[in-house]
Formats: structure tokens, C-alpha cells, sequence
């Protein structure tokens, strides 16, 4: 009678240590599909910088006049960033 007790509970201990996998919430996914295409538009200038979480200004970043320069406020960590674009040069 102990052998059988004893290989129930190697059976439960087997089981106890099955572990699940947890979903990751933070993926996704980039197309590069644009990249592939022959229209693109070749960017001019060297990019900007956040100064205190070094993101870049990119095509979805707003910038705003200021009456000595531009502004532009990182969407990451809010900080104020005084940036010098032309036309040509905007993302």
C-alpha cells in the first residue's frame, strides 16, 4: 500500500511543477513596406535630439514658434527642446 500512496504524490508533484506561459502585451508589430517602395523621399539634415531621453523628433512630433527659436516638447518625458528646422529638413 505505500507504493501506491507514494506515486500519487509523485504524480501531483509532477503536475505542480508545469508552469504557464504568460502573454507579453508589449508587442508589436512595424511594417516596412514603405522601405521596399522606390518613391520615398530621402530625409536632409541631421536628426534632433531630445535632451534628457535622447528620442528623436520624428514626423509625428509638433513643434511650436517661439520668438527666438523653435520648440519642440518630447512626447516621452515633456521636456522643452529648442530645435532649429527648415522646411526641408522637417521629418
Amino acid at each position: 500500500m505505500r507504493n501506491k500512496k507514494n506515486c500519487g504524490k509523485r504524480e501531483r508533484r509532477a503536475d505542480a511543477k508545469k508552469y504557464r506561459a504568460e502573454v507579453d502585451a508589449n508587442v508589436f508589430q512595424v511594417s516596412m513596406a514603405c522601405l521596399k517602395d522606390a518613391q520615398i523621399e530621402i530625409a536632409t539634415g541631421d536628426p534632433c535630439f531630445c535632451k534628457s531621453c535622447r528620442s528623436v523628433f520624428n514626423n509625428l512630433s509638433k513643434r511650436e514658434e517661439g520668438k527666438e527659436a523653435q520648440v519642440w516638447t518630447c512626447e516621452f518625458c515633456n521636456t522643452k527642446n529648442e530645435i532649429d528646422l527648415d522646411e526641408e529638413e522637417l521629418p
